[in-house]
């Protein structure tokens, strides 16, 4: 269930697919059917589709998948914790 709210939260707060900024074709925005196709419920989870002007939107995997790339120490486990100059490496990833 946990996984779904996720799901639906990041829907919700995705200016493509809510299209809140009015940038899709004809109106478009993301319904029930194309939310549960396999591969855009993977991107979505990937926060593929998270609105990049606001860093709190930027998936928490994110910062682990940093980590890793880069061999750092152990990843914080929340975003508030990381130093700012690593936030804005991390959010350059998703660009």
């Amino acid at each position: 269930m946990a996984y779904l709210k996720q799901v639906f939260e990041s829907v919700e707060a995705s200016d493509f697919l809510t299209n809140r900024r009015g940038e899709n074709r004809n109106g478009w925005r993301a319904n029930f059917d194309w939310i549960f196709a396999p591969s855009n419920f993977a991107k979505i989870i990937e926060g593929n589709y998270a609105s990049r002007t606001d860093a709190t939107q930027v998936p928490e995997d994110w910062i682990g998948r940093f980590y890793r790339l880069y061999q750092f120490d152990t990843p914080p486990t929340r975003w508030e914790d990381l130093p700012e100059e690593k936030k804005h490496a991390i959010l350059k990833l998703g660009n």
